[in-house]
């Protein structure tokens, strides 16, 4: 059983994707892929995991709840809990890309503390939007980067510890997120 959240989506059930995306013990995944005219999209769905996508190579139309728009090469993508989301190929291009997909449950703890209740409920509550699109425009895009890079290296390399290091860098990734997009959103919360 893969369900390791108790929320309740009113997303299409039938759009749920059916993928168990890890284990109890560490929900992540990696997955790599590429759009082409033998396989030109990836439908609509959506899954109770955060998923960050980064564009290998090429080009393709990517949807987003209601939002459309083509993503590029170096493009970092980021998929909600609960996101309905979809690849669809453009005419004479490929896209390659590399993602990870991970429950975002697993960074909280068994006792309710700040940054569960400043930072990761508000997002699993839909409180916080986390941006769909980071390129190279962004002023964070190569700290995103590289710590996206130090991520897939973790996991693949899967060292001593490598669980702990992957769920900090995980916390770090959140971190910049939060400073760089969603830095207005916590003020609210008062300790």
């Amino acid at each position: 059983d893969c369900d390791w959240s108790s929320d309740v989506c009113s997303s299409d059930l039938k759009l749920k994707e059916n993928t168990c995306h890890g284990d109890f013990i560490l929900p992540f995944s990696i997955y790599k892929g590429t759009i082409s005219t033998s396989f030109p999209s990836i439908a609509v769905h959506w899954h109770e995991e955060v998923e960050v996508i980064i564009v290998i190579d090429g080009s393709c139309d990517y949807r987003i709840d209601l939002d459309k728009f083509t993503i590029n090469k170096g493009d970092i993508l980021i998929v909600s809990p609960q996101a309905l989301h979809s690849f669809n190929l453009i005419p004479e291009n490929t896209m390659t890309w590399v993602s990870f997909v991970f429950n975002i449950n697993m960074l909280k703890s068994s006792d309710t503390d700040g940054t569960l209740l400043k930072y990761i409920a508000p997002i699993l509550n839909h409180e916080h939007e986390l941006p769909y699109l980071i390129n190279k425009n962004n002023s964070c895009y190569n700290k995103i980067l590289s710590l996206i890079e130090y991520i897939l290296f973790c996991y693949y390399e899967k060292e001593i510890a490598y669980e702990l290091e992957l769920k900090s860098l995980l916390f770090n990734l959140f971190s910049i997120l939060y400073i760089f997009f969603l830095k207005f959103l916590h003020l609210h919360y008062i300790f």
